[in-house]
């Protein structure tokens, strides 16, 4: 991408491959201006308290610290619409754990608007509900035994075939892509379907194809051949929260019932799932994957060869080839069949398998009204917003 400064009020952006999202893109705050002078003279710090961060909108930030949360204030008084938003930061306990809950903080009138996992039952607040995140069994393709697609793809069958207790905070995945994303005003999961049928019944034979492929593989240059009749060695991390540990149990018995395979298991808090996840230090973890813009293309690239954010060392070729088709189509029908295509053949090669959505909602406090939400970032505009 080639950006240059025609004058004082225009700028060219030329573009590697065509982007019919691109006028969209350009609306997030990543596109935002910044004042460069002052932006270097944060020496990274910018956006990290209110001394680093320059506004020019309708609102200022007037409070920032752990206690009182963050307060906005409009910088010219419009008579009928909010002057004050308050968003209270959680506060924690000394072993960590949340000293509060979202519904408390709104509660206590300490806070204007929070977002839950799940729904609220009470009417006492506006409700927004929404769906952008989607938890995943996901391989490291550089572990020797998890390098092979047929073994992946046996473990992932498995894994998706295994029930979800019904539960609020959590809908059974219909595919990678998570509901609230569109394409062409319509919901992507909705045009793509179920991914369901991808996944073969005979796990059993797949478990074999592939241990007798990586033994073939490992005796190449060897007088004795390797024989590999079982996974070992294998562990799964997976996050604290009890509902999902006990989702995973389900799994965990039902590899062991189907495919003879054991597996160790280890319960981390959400910082070092990430952390593992990010530098490779796993074998196979459960954690979510949420969309930060509305694009199917920012989710699939996380999985193409040499993307610093393919932290599943997924590498295949096919795959490849079909992002790159997609990046050179500006037809967003057309775009939009690649997509589902290439959604279902990445799951083929199982690096990840999507087990179930978390749902979501933005709760506000009734008397403010007009704001614009979206569910990606997520991003909440009060410029328009007015007591009621």
């Amino acid at each position: 991408m080639g950006v240059k400064a025609l004058d004082a009020y225009t700028l060219q952006i030329t573009l590697a491959f065509p982007d019919p999202e691109f006028i969209t893109k350009l609306c997030c705050p990543g596109a935002m201006p910044c004042n460069q002078t002052f932006f270097e003279g944060t020496y990274g710090s910018y956006g990290l308290d209110m001394e680093h961060i320059l506004s020019s909108g309708d609102f200022r930030i007037t409070l920032w610290d752990s206690t009182d949360g963050v307060t906005l204030r409009r910088n010219t008084t419009r008579k009928g619409y909010v002057e004050r938003i308050r968003l209270l930061l959680p506060s924690l306990n000394q072993d960590g754990t949340p000293a509060d809950t979202p519904i408390q903080r709104l509660d206590n009138e300490t806070t204007d608007l929070e977002i839950i996992t799940g729904d609220l039952t009470s009417n006492s607040y506006r409700q927004n509900s929404f769906s952008t995140t989607t938890w995943v069994l996901a391989f490291n393709c550089a572990n020797p035994q998890l390098s092979n697609a047929n073994i992946r793809l046996a473990l992932a069958s498995v894994a998706y075939r295994t029930p979800l207790e019904k539960n609020e905070h959590y809908t059974f995945a219909e595919g990678l892509v998570p509901p609230n994303v569109t394409m062409l005003d319509t919901s992507f999961r909705e045009y793509a379907g179920s991914v369901a049928d991808i996944y073969p019944q005979d796990v059993t034979s797949l478990l074999k194809a592939g241990l007798q492929e990586l033994s073939a593989q490992m005796s190449q240059g060897k007088e004795t051949p390797v024989v590999l009749e079982k996974l070992s060695g294998l562990k799964v991390l997976v996050p604290t929260d009890s509902f999902v540990a006990s989702y995973f149990d389900s799994i965990n018995q039902m590899w062991q019932k189907e495919l003879g395979a054991f597996f160790s298991v280890s319960q981390v808090s959400d910082a070092e799932l990430e952390t593992a996840y990010k530098s490779g230090s796993y074998d196979i973890i459960l954690l979510p994957l949420s969309m930060q813009q509305n694009d199917v293309y920012s989710i699939l690239t996380h999985f193409a060869t040499g993307d610093k954010t393919n932290y599943t060392r997924f590498v295949s070729a096919a795959f490849d080839a079909e992002i790159a088709e997609i990046a050179a189509t500006g037809n967003m029908t057309k775009r939009t069949t690649l997509y589902r295509q290439a959604e279902r053949n990445l799951l083929i090669g199982a690096p990840v398998v999507p087990l179930f959505y978390e749902n979501s909602t933005l709760l506000t406090v009734k008397w403010l009204e007009n704001i614009v939400f979206s569910p990606f970032g997520p991003v909440v505009d009060v410029t328009n917003a007015y007591k009621k």
